[in-house]
């Protein structure tokens, strides 16, 4: 299997890169939108695992090469001039989704644009790159996994040396300080630390339901399914992001899941107070009461914010704002190999109109290297001299 060239390598970390702050901020979308009607782990764990997806799928729609073949580099583009109410809603599914089309058009020619500029870099030099830059990212993802995975080993170590005992009738392991916090993938259990048997049983009984709401949605399972994406990417900054968002997002779920079993608002939020102090320094994989002191606003907000009295409203719009976001990311994506081979400008074209609303018209114009030529000018142009 060879290795992919410098221009593919570009297309894809931009086109990744431009997926990622669509998904990104679309899930800050959706969590506002979303708040009191659906769990806030679906929403950055759908994000998180969607990035995934279309990260592993893009390199299947990275062509082979972007450099024209011939000794003139030209490129040609071709822009559709469409009248205004050409781009007027028109309620059918064909409009949808070509609005849909066009609003990923943006992250397509911004990654096609990474590509030509990566085909300017002389051959030998990109080749030369190539297994440098490759190495470097298997390094980095590796040393991301060993230190995910040494913090991890040091944490269970730590809890072996605690005792298992029953705290009103829930089975735990009770340590010195680690804790409250749930430990493990295939068998996860539930660490308090000792100077929680001193609190009143009430304040007991809250953290109990919350670490408890962790073992049922099978938190740990899911925040290793996200740290999956630091370690595939870890030059990404969005995938940190969006693991740092599931995270607060799953403790916000088991606080809203406490509060709904009759807790005290006032009591709870005292009691979060009152533990984040001595809140551990944890492994991504380990979801806890306190963790994390920074988040310990957004939580105390959440918990004393109103529910909102249009839900149904605010059903449709999370359904439609989280399906224009999956669509778009979906849409985004570059030509195959096959098709740059075989792309004249009357392909270029029928691809234009394919992405404009039903009905669209209007005269199409024709630029090479950013001058405007005649159309039996374009088509003149044989395929191979086509870059982008």
């Amino acid at each position: 299997m060879s290795l992919p060239t410098l221009s593919q390598a570009a297309g894809w970390v931009t086109l990744v890169l431009l997926l990622s702050s669509l998904l990104y901020g679309a899930g800050r979308l959706l969590e506002r939108l979303g708040r009191g009607v659906v769990p806030m782990r679906a929403i950055w764990g759908g994000a998180l695992l969607t990035l995934l997806a279309l990260a592993v799928a893009a390199p299947l729609r990275v062509p082979a090469a972007v450099a024209v073949p011939s000794a003139d580099r030209s490129a040609v583009a071709v822009t559709a001039a469409a009248p205004a109410s050409a781009t007027r809603t028109t309620g059918s599914l064909a409009a949808l989704r070509a609005a849909l089309t066009l609003g990923a058009a943006p992250l397509s020619a911004a990654a096609r644009g990474a590509q030509e500029s990566a085909a300017s870099v002389p051959a030998p030099v990109a080749r030369r790159a190539m297994p440098w830059l490759l190495g470097a990212w298997g390094a980095a993802s590796v040393g991301v996994l060993l230190v995910l995975l040494a913090g991890y080993r040091r944490l269970l170590r730590r809890i072996a040396l605690g005792t298992p005992q029953s705290l009103l009738g829930v089975p735990v392991v009770v340590t010195e300080a680690i804790g409250p916090l749930v430990a493990g993938v295939h068998a996860p259990r539930i660490v308090v630390p000792q100077w929680l048997l001193a609190r009143p049983a009430d304040e007991q009984a809250m953290v109990l339901a919350h670490e408890q709401a962790h073992l049922a949605a099978r938190d740990p399972l899911l925040l290793v399914a996200g740290a999956a994406g630091t370690v595939l990417m870890p030059w990404n900054p969005f995938s940190w992001a969006l693991l740092a968002r599931l995270r607060l997002a799953i403790e916000v779920d088991c606080d809203q899941r406490v509060l709904r079993l009759g807790a005290s608002t006032g009591r709870y939020g005292r009691l979060l107070i009152d533990l984040a102090a001595a809140a551990p320094r944890l492994p991504l994989s380990a979801p806890a009461f306190s963790y994390h002191t920074t988040h310990l606003e957004r939580r105390l907000r959440t918990m004393t914010t109103p529910a909102s009295r249009h839900r149904g409203a605010r059903r449709l719009s999370l359904l439609a704002t989280g399906a224009l976001a999956l669509v778009t990311a979906c849409e985004s994506q570059l030509p195959t190999a096959a098709e740059v081979e075989r792309m004249d400008v009357a392909a270029l074209e029928a691809r234009t109109a394919a992405a404009l609303p039903s009905g669209a018209d209007g005269p199409v114009r024709f630029f090479l290297n950013g001058r405007e030529i005649t159309e039996a000018e374009a088509k003149a142009l044989p395929a191979g001299k086509i870059a982008t």
